[in-house]
């Protein structure tokens, strides 16, 4: 394993609906604004098996806290882009804005509209139909490996196994096929963002990670939140 390589990890079909047979384009044009993806692009403490040409084949999983450094040093550089930008009609264009970027207990999350392109046309429709996963591309800070670990139900083959502690986001998006089955990946055009998509933590959680931005306690900075909130999740009912 050679722990300087960029490497890919995606998440394979997440099983996620937005909801009924929604029609994303009226819904988006009726909500006066753009859907935007949702979704999670990796979950901590889940062993996946991963087989390539360049790494070799062995069990890896991705620990709490591996993102927090790079969400922090790394969010400007950050694209949302469509299966590792190897896709041959959309390429390495991004498919959209990345507004909002964390880790919870349960994983890495973001979110991001749409861009109003061919790639953000011809996926919107594949996200809604829960067909799509998420994926990141990452570099390796730092990791623990054993070579040699006993079987166990999670490896029966007692394959090498790597803990990634700590690792650098290259880009991050939706993907078709992957390795972490739990990765998800969604779509809404208004409200809250789908439930299996969106990460574990209630809504006024969420919307204060969404705020992280803009979180000192002041008059100036809860106006800023109360529009951001207003623009990703429009009016709240009474």
């Amino acid at each position: 394993m050679d722990r300087t390589a960029i490497r890919t990890r995606s998440g394979g079909a997440a099983g996620l609906r937005s909801g009924g047979q929604l029609g994303l384009a009226t819904s988006a044009s009726a909500a006066g604004s753009k859907p935007f993806v949702v979704g999670r692009f990796s979950v901590f403490d889940e062993w996946a098996e991963v087989a390539s040409l360049e790494e070799g084949r062995f069990m890896e999983r991705i620990a709490r806290g591996a993102f927090a450094a790079t969400i922090r040093e790394d969010r400007a550089q950050l694209k949302v882009i469509y299966d590792h930008g190897q896709d041959p009609l959309l390429g390495r264009r991004p498919i959209a804005s990345l507004d909002g970027l964390g880790e919870d207990e349960k994983g890495g999350w973001y979110f991001g509209r749409l861009f109003d392109t061919v790639g953000g046309r011809e996926l919107a429709p594949l996200l809604e139909a829960g067909q799509l996963g998420s994926s990141f591309r990452f570099q390796t800070v730092r990791d623990h490996v054993d070579l040699r670990p006993a079987r166990s139900e999670h490896n029966p083959l007692g394959l090498p196994q790597r803990t990634v502690l700590a690792a650098r986001l290259i880009e991050l998006g939706p993907t078709p096929f992957g390795v972490y089955r739990n990765a998800t990946a969604g779509v809404s055009t208004g409200g809250d963002p789908p439930r299996s998509a969106r990460p574990a933590m209630s809504r006024d959680e969420f919307l204060r990670k969404l705020a992280e931005p803009f979180d000192a306690d002041t008059p100036a900075r809860r106006a800023a939140r109360e529009r951001w909130r207003r623009k990703v999740f429009g009016p709240v009912a009474a």
